[in-house]
């Protein structure tokens, strides 16, 4: 809510999309001593979560601590490893855990927030999209109508062979119809 706050008085859309340099700038405003810059990337099946401390004078990363899962349901592991990775490495003490949990717990649910708009984000174009122009054009074959079936793009191996399959049925339907 601060960021949202604090891009307004800079007079930008709340909307904004928080990279290095905009992160870098309110933190800047805001007083922070450090940005913490939070990414996700899923490659196949692998999720790597990674968390940049960066100078926001410089905008150089300080250090950074990253954990690889297996698939969206990993996330969360994840993220508990990189964040107990950087308390421990920032050698917080724990009673300083405990005093600060509070603070902490929040700046944790705003970093699991965006990883869950990633995830979901990436989840969508990984199976929806795919699979509603998989259905798409197995209801047109269904009518016997071959034309304006859509173009299946899948990273999934299952998907691309199913799309496949309809597509080499609707072929053959429609050697036949002529």
């Amino acid at each position: 809510l601060k960021v949202r706050d604090a891009l307004q008085r800079m007079g930008r859309d709340p909307k904004t999309v928080i990279d290095r340099s905009v992160g870098s700038e309110i933190a800047l405003r805001e007083g922070a001593r450090a940005l913490l810059l939070p990414s996700v990337a899923e490659v196949g099946d692998q999720l790597r979560v990674n968390l940049e401390v960066v100078d926001p004078n410089t905008q150089v990363t300080v250090y950074a601590e990253s954990a690889e899962g297996r698939g969206p349901e990993s996330a969360l592991a994840s993220i508990d490893e990189v964040n107990g990775d950087l308390r421990q490495r920032l050698g917080e003490a724990m009673g300083d855990i405990q005093a600060n949990a509070r603070r902490l717990g929040f700046a944790l649910l705003g970093f699991l927030v965006v990883v869950a708009i990633i995830v979901s984000i990436t989840a969508r174009r990984t199976l929806a999209r795919p699979l509603q122009a998989v259905a798409h054009n197995a209801l047109r074959l269904g009518d016997f109508r071959f034309d304006g079936m859509k173009p299946v793009n899948s990273r999934l191996v299952e998907i691309g062979t199913l799309a496949q399959a309809i597509g080499q049925m609707s072929a053959s339907l429609a050697s036949f119809k002529k």
